[in-house]
């Protein structure tokens, strides 16, 4: 759920103060924040939360079908 929070919040957090739904930040020619080669950009926010929601619901399939497999024998 967390990853589905942090996409919700990049996505609509600039609709709130205004702009369009998933407006990028920082602007064109602004200044970006690096770790190492990454840049820190709100699509990079927003595919960390998408990818957070795909891994913990695959986790959770997995989980579901290997209780009900424990079951069975």
């Amino acid at each position: 759920l967390a990853g589905l929070a942090l996409a919700v919040c990049v996505a609509l957090v600039p609709a709130l103060d205004g702009g369009a739904l998933l407006e990028h930040a920082p602007g064109p020619g602004a200044e970006v924040a690096h770790v190492g080669t990454l840049e820190l950009i709100t699509p990079v926010a927003f595919d960390l939360g998408v990818f957070a929601l795909v891994l913990g619901s695959a986790v959770a399939i997995i989980d579901m079908v290997a209780a009900g497999a424990g079951e069975d024998g």
